[in-house]
């Protein structure tokens, strides 16, 4: 078994050749588009969010010792509200 120097991984991995990755650029009119600018910065937190009341709804359906069934009705559709909106 032959197990390559520190050197010889280097030069090796310098030796690949990268393609060029497709980049998107959002620009916004300040202060005109100050909520939109602020929807885009938020977005990652928007979705954690909606993941987020997602999965309680999922844990109220499936783990609640005594859910009542309008619980379970509303966080069923709460998730497909989820689902068709955010798509997640």
């Amino acid at each position: 078994m032959y197990v390559r120097q520190p050197e010889e991984i280097w030069s090796a991995e310098c030796e690949r050749t990268f393609t060029a990755v497709p980049k998107a650029t959002i620009q916004f009119d300040l202060p005109e588009e100050e909520r939109e600018h602020r929807l885009c910065v938020n977005a990652g937190k928007l979705a954690s969010a909606c993941w987020d009341a997602d999965q309680r709804c999922r844990s109220l359906i499936k783990w609640a010792e005594t859910p009542s069934d309008d619980a379970v009705a509303l966080a069923e559709d709460i998730r497909q509200i989820l689902r068709e909106v955010v798509d997640l």
